[in-house]
C-alpha cells in the first residue's frame, strides 16, 4: 500500500514598504456608501497602506490617506531649535541634501503687499528630510486594484475599486500587470521611429512604469500580525 506523504509548502511572501507604523489603524477615509467610495479610499474600516517594494507612487504619500508627516521630519539645529526661514542657518542647508517646506502657516507680522499679496517670506518654512521607508513581509489576505487579471473563484470580495485575495493570487495578478505594462511599453518604443525600436532581448529590462502611473499598485493589509 502506497503511503502519501503530504509536503507542507513554504508561504509566498511579497516585501512591501510603507512610510509609517505597521500596526492597523483605523481609516477616517472609509465608508459603505458605494457612491461616496473612491479609487483610493480605504477598503476596510481597518489597515494601512503600502506599496510592493521598488514599485511606490510617491505622489501618493502626500495624500491623507498615507499621512505626509510619516514620510518627512523637520530638521534642528544643534541645540534642537527647528530650522525655519528666520533662522540663521536656513539658507546653509536649503537646497542642499534638505527641502523647503511649508503647511501653510504664516508669522505673526505677516503684511500685505501694496498689491494685496504675501510674499514667500510671510509663510513659516521648514526644512524637511525624508525618512527610510520601513520594509516588512507578508503572506496573508491583502485588498489590491489587479483584479482584471483574475477569475471571479480567485477573488474573496469587493470593496469599492478593491478586490481582496490570498496572496498567491495577488503575487499572479502583479506579474501579469508587469507583463502587460510592459507590452504596452514595447509597442510605444516600436511604433515610432525604427531607430528606437526595442529588440526581443531588452523586453524584460523595460521599466513598465516608464509612462503609467503606479497608483494602481497600492495595496491595503488589514492586520499584518
Amino acid at each position: 500500500m502506497a503511503i502519501e506523504l503530504k509536503v507542507k509548502r513554504k508561504p509566498i511572501k511579497m516585501v512591501f514598504v510603507r512610510y509609517g507604523g505597521l500596526s492597523s489603524v483605523v481609516q477616517r477615509g472609509f465608508t459603505t456608501k458605494k457612491d461616496a467610495k473612491t479609487y483610493h479610499s480605504p477598503p476596510a474600516r481597518n489597515g494601512i497602506y503600502a506599496f510592493p517594494e521598488h514599485w511606490v507612487e510617491f505622489f501618493l504619500l502626500g495624500g491623507s490617506e498615507y499621512g505626509t508627516k510619516n514620510r518627512t521630519v523637520k530638521i534642528k539645529d544643534a541645540k534642537g531649535n527647528v530650522i525655519t526661514n528666520r533662522h540663521p542657518d536656513f539658507e546653509k542647508y536649503s537646497g542642499n541634501k534638505y527641502m523647503d517646506r511649508t503647511d501653510g502657516k504664516m508669522w505673526p507680522d505677516a503684511k500685505r503687499d501694496e498689491d494685496g499679496e504675501f510674499s514667500w517670506s510671510d509663510y513659516v518654512h521648514y526644512l524637511v528630510k525624508h525618512v527610510r521607508p520601513r520594509k516588512f513581509t507578508y503572506d496573508g489576505d491583502i485588498w489590491h486594484h489587479l483584479g482584471e487579471h483574475l477569475s471571479k473563484s480567485q477573488l474573496i470580495k469587493h470593496s469599492g475599486y478593491w478586490v481582496l485575495t490570498n496572496m498567491p493570487n495577488f503575487k499572479a495578478a502583479f506579474k501579469s500587470e508587469m507583463k502587460q505594462r510592459r507590452k504596452d511599453v514595447l509597442r510605444m518604443f516600436n511604433s515610432g521611429d525604427p531607430k528606437t525600436k526595442v529588440k526581443d532581448a531588452q523586453f524584460l529590462s523595460l521599466n513598465p512604469y516608464k509612462f503609467h502611473s503606479k497608483d494602481n499598485l497600492e495595496v491595503f493589509i488589514e492586520n499584518i500580525n
